[in-house]
């Protein structure tokens, strides 16, 4: 599977970055979600190579975790509602 190893590859430069004591820090700021554009298709939960979206099993909605986003932009690619964005 392609994004399964797309994946595996991020984690391994991640780790990387950090091995050789570069400083990793997350981007939430730069990653918006729009709530109302949002229909909570999923799309993002299965693109994002560090799984800060997941489904809450109660009320069925993706949950965006913006303290472990790394601005990738996947997520942004993927959504067909534009309902995500980054902004540098």
């Amino acid at each position: 599977n392609n994004g399964l190893h797309q994946r595996k590859r991020i984690f391994q430069a991640l780790k990387y970055l950090k091995d050789v004591k570069v400083r990793i820090q997350t981007l939430a700021k730069d990653v918006i979600r729009d709530e109302d554009k949002c229909v909570h298709c999923g799309l993002c939960v299965a693109i994002c190579p560090v799984l800060c979206f997941e489904v809450d099993l109660d009320s069925k909605k993706v949950v965006f975790h913006e303290d472990k986003c790394i601005a990738c932009g996947f997520c942004v690619d993927v959504c067909p509602y534009k309902a995500m964005e980054v902004k540098f």
